[in-house]
């Protein structure tokens, strides 16, 4: 009878647990390879998901995503921009650099801000869109540059921004061509009025000896209207700015609060037939609208300019104003309103 002793008994018993050990490692290692071959995409995300678990700092800053960017907008009209906001909780801020000859108002469903200044933080409050109104009084175009910033509940620090620029239009500034050049000469154009009838004498050119000489005539006719033609009124604006002592309309493109404003209008008949009666309802800054009486036809080419007063208004606001004609037997009613705003500034 064979007696085994204590001693050997556990050894036998840790080799059988190494050996087990061992058996396990290997049947895990094998498992292993056995998912990653047939999952690999899975195991790749997973490690992806570490790695970004392993490297994300709250401290940094995100870029808020605009779903509505803007890349140009005229003088006065009313822009939206809007953005994505994934929490619900928080607000965001509205800054914007300072340009010369430039007024801004800001609005959203929580907060307004009439004549905003730059380089201020403005809290639009947690909303997801805001509307600008930019009127750029001295340049034909400006870039506006802006950020704006999201702030976690009860912070001043911002988490995630977006900073963004796009190009005011003032089409009133536009640059005019002063000269043109005709055979290699150059003359300053003549504008003819509609109402002058007759020829104009052309001044006489001095006389350089072995110079050829140019001589330029300019025939203004009264317009005659086609009895088989068409009809197209068309409407415009202007300028908005105010009445000086004389009585004469001054286009400054903007209006004072606490001072009474003008406005003009131009109705032009771009047709080739003369016009039947016509009327117009201004609805003007403020909110104060005119309606008017049958007006005198126009003939072809022939322009009605309309100015009216408007008293002053007593807040820095966004006003819009309007201007519609009725007319009969016009060929293009899509031309027949304008409608505009402005800035009411301090």
């Amino acid at each position: 009878m064979n007696n085994v002793t204590p001693e050997r008994k556990q050894n036998v018993l840790k080799s059988l647990a190494l050996a087990g050990l061992l058996a396990i490692i290997i049947f895990i290692a094998w498992v292993s390879v056995q998912i990653v071959s047939v999952f690999p995409n899975a195991v790749s995300s997973l490690a992806s998901l570490a790695d970004s678990v392993y490297s994300y700092d709250p401290r940094d800053e995100k870029d808020i995503i605009l779903t509505t960017p803007v890349n140009d907008a005229k003088s006065g009209e009313t822009i939206t921009i809007a953005w994505d906001r994934p929490l619900q909780t928080g607000t965001y801020s509205f800054t914007f650099t300072c340009v010369d000859g430039v007024a801004v108002e800001i609005k959203t469903s929580e907060n307004t801000f009439g004549n905003a200044e730059c380089s201020k933080s403005y809290d639009l409050g947690g909303v997801d869109a805001a509307d600008i109104v930019i009127v750029s009084e001295k340049n034909y175009q400006v870039d506006f540059n802006y950020t704006l910033a999201y702030h976690k509940t009860n912070s001043t620090e911002s988490t995630a921004k977006t900073s963004q620029s796009f190009v005011v239009t003032n089409d009133r500034l536009a640059p005019v061509e002063d000269e043109v050049t005709v055979n290699d000469e150059t003359i300053t154009p003549v504008t003819p009025e509609p109402e002058v009838a007759g020829e104009a004498t052309p001044t006489p050119t001095p006389v350089t000896p072995g110079t050829p000489v140019t001589t330029y005539e300019y025939t203004y006719a009264i317009p005659v209207s086609n009895p088989n033609g068409y009809t197209d009124l068309s409407v415009s604006y202007k300028g908005i700015g105010r009445i000086n002592n004389s009585g004469i309309f001054i286009n400054t493109g903007v209006v004072r609060e606490d001072e009474a404003g003008a406005i003009q209008f131009v109705v032009h008949n771009l047709g080739t037939k003369t016009s039947e009666e016509w009327s117009f309802e201004a609805v003007l800054p403020g909110g104060v609208t005119f309606n008017s009486k049958d007006q005198d036809p126009l003939k072809p080419n022939e322009r009605a300019t309309l100015t009216f007063n408007f008293p002053a208004i007593n807040e820095t606001s966004v006003q819009k104003f309007s201007f519609e004609i009725e007319v009969d037997k016009d060929t293009n009613s899509k031309n027949d309103e304008v409608t505009w705003s402005t800035v009411v500034l301090k």
